[in-house]
Order: structure tokens, then C-alpha cells, then sequence
């Protein structure tokens, strides 16, 4: 019995695929145990009804999913979350574009320009917001000093018409440099001699970056997209810390919503049924996004 476990295991450790497993082993173990099996779970407390000390529980249908579509506080931290999806995905894709074709080019200034422009991408998204949040503070904030003297007087993170703006800039300045990184990698790829043949041809530059790096660029374009859209659908920390949902809750994203519910109020069925929608919307969005940037892939 003891040889042929050990006979099986050296074929194991002698095939690509037995070895390949082996080494995603320990990481598909972490996915099991922080994302997998909380999301089974999340699945199963929504279709539930019991206290926090998991005692009386009953099954409540689709009892938490009619109350949540009756909730106005969902309904607005919904608007929030695609108010904030909608601004800060495009802004940040942009401007990671345009600069990654600005300093595409190798040369001392731009690699130096590279490690300014991703250093955010590695810092703490909690340290980044609690930065921007004493930058931003009306009363002791240096933005909001320098801003009373010219003559501006904003409430800037505590007026309900600016927070959310505040938020989606600090956002899209923390996160544009990975979506930088990716661009420079895939711009590297598109094969010079493309536009060697559009200078002959006379083709502006203009015309050449919708013509030539835009499409070639589609599938890496849509990888960002996705990436950026699933976490802006989530977001939480910097919301956490630089406004926590207000003022009057102009600023509460799904996320917090369902932070609230679960930590706060204790109401883990309700929290559970919130997420599962939001884990709905999240996958609805990413497929369609990877089908259409797979569509251009397939016509270029």
C-alpha cells in the first residue's frame, strides 16, 4: 500500500500538470478559506433568518431580498456606488492611458516618472485617505487654508456636493499608476513597423493613437476595466476613513452599507442579501465588459 502511495506520488511530481497543482496548491488553500467558503456562506445567511449568537435560526425565503428592494438607505448607497463607479473608472483609465503614451518612450526622466506615478499604487489605501483627509479638512486642512486665502470658502469633505468628487479624485490618484504599468507593458508590444507605414503614409499622431494603439490595445484596455470596476464597486476604505458614509450619507457605497449592517447593526442575513446583489452587479458588468473587449480582440 506505502509503495504504490509513493509510486503515485513520484508520477505526481514527475508530470507538468502534478507539478503545476502543487504550486497553486497553497494559494487556491487561501482563496478556499477567505473567499470561497465566505461566499457560500454569504449565499446561504441570505436565505436565512437568526441573531447574532447564530441561535433561532429559520429559513426566510426571499424575505431579505424584498426588504432590501423596499430599503431607501440601499437605494441610495446603490446611486452612490455607480456614481462612483462611473466617474472614477473612465477618469482613471484615461489618465492612466494618456500618460502611459506620454513616457512611453525610454529615457532617464521617464522612468523616473514611472516609480512618482506608481508609488501611490504601493502605499496603504488607508494611509492614503487619512493623508488626504488632513489635507482635505476644512478647518486644519492646507488645502483648505490655502483655498480661504483667495477667497474660497468650500466645505470641501463635509459638504454633501463636493465629498464624493473629493473621494473619486484621491481615488483615481491612488489607483491610476497600476493601469499605467499595464498600458506601458502592452504599448511596448505594438510592433513599431505600424507606425513606420502610418509616417509614410502621412497619418498625424492624433489619428495614429485612435488607429493604431487604441484598437491594438482593446484586450489590455478591458483588463483594466475590469479590474478598476471591481474595485470600485467595493469600495470601502477610503470612504471608511475620509468621510464614513456622510455627510447625510451622500457618500455611503453598497460596500459600507453592508458594513454597517453586518458590524454595526448585526443584521447578517440582511448584510448577506446586500452582498450577494452587489456580487450580481459586479459579475454582470465584468462579463459584459470582457465580451466586448473580446469582440474588438477578434475583430483586429
Amino acid at each position: 500500500m506505502a509503495t504504490n502511495r509513493t509510486t503515485a506520488w513520484n508520477r505526481l511530481l514527475n508530470s507538468q500538470k502534478g507539478v503545476a497543482y502543487l504550486f497553486i496548491a497553497p494559494s487556491l488553500l487561501i482563496i478556499s478559506f477567505f473567499v470561497i467558503i465566505p461566499m457560500i456562506c454569504s449565499i446561504v445567511f441570505s436565505f436565512l433568518d437568526f441573531n447574532i449568537m447564530f441561535t433561532k435560526i429559520k429559513f426566510a425565503g426571499f424575505a431579505n431580498f424584498i426588504k432590501l428592494f423596499h430599503d431607501h438607505r440601499v437605494k441610495g448607497a446603490l446611486f452612490n456606488t455607480f456614481y462612483f463607479t462611473i466617474f472614477e473608472v473612465p477618469l482613471q483609465i484615461i489618465v492612466a492611458l494618456v500618460i502611459a503614451v506620454i513616457i512611453k518612450n525610454q529615457s532617464v526622466m521617464n522612468t523616473i516618472f514611472r516609480g512618482v506615478y506608481f508609488i501611490p499604487v504601493i502605499c496603504s489605501l488607508t494611509i492614503v485617505a487619512l493623508v488626504w483627509e488632513f489635507l482635505l479638512d476644512r478647518d486644519v486642512g492646507i488645502v483648505s487654508f490655502y483655498l480661504k486665502q483667495i477667497g474660497i470658502h468650500w466645505g470641501l469633505l463635509r459638504d454633501p456636493d463636493q465629498a464624493m468628487p473629493l473621494v473619486i479624485i484621491v481615488t483615481v490618484w491612488k489607483n491610476f499608476g497600476f493601469s499605467m504599468v499595464v498600458f506601458l507593458a502592452a504599448l511596448q508590444g505594438i510592433p513599431q513597423s505600424l507606425y513606420e507605414a502610418a509616417s509614410i503614409d502621412g497619418i498625424r499622431a492624433w489619428d495614429r493613437l485612435f488607429k493604431i494603439t487604441i484598437p491594438m490595445m482593446l484586450p489590455t484596455v478591458g483588463f483594466c476595466i475590469i479590474t478598476a470596476l471591481t474595485a470600485a464597486f467595493q469600495a470601502f476604505d477610503q470612504i471608511y476613513v475620509m468621510t464614513g458614509g456622510g455627510p447625510i450619507f451622500r457618500t455611503e457605497t453598497m460596500v459600507y452599507y453592508i458594513y454597517n449592517m453586518a458590524f454595526r447593526t448585526l443584521k447578517l442575513p440582511y448584510a448577506s442579501a446586500n452582498a450577494v446583489v452587489l456580487f450580481i452587479i459586479i459579475l454582470a458588468f465584468s462579463l459584459f465588459t470582457f465580451r466586448r473587449a473580446s469582440a474588438h480582440d477578434k475583430d483586429y
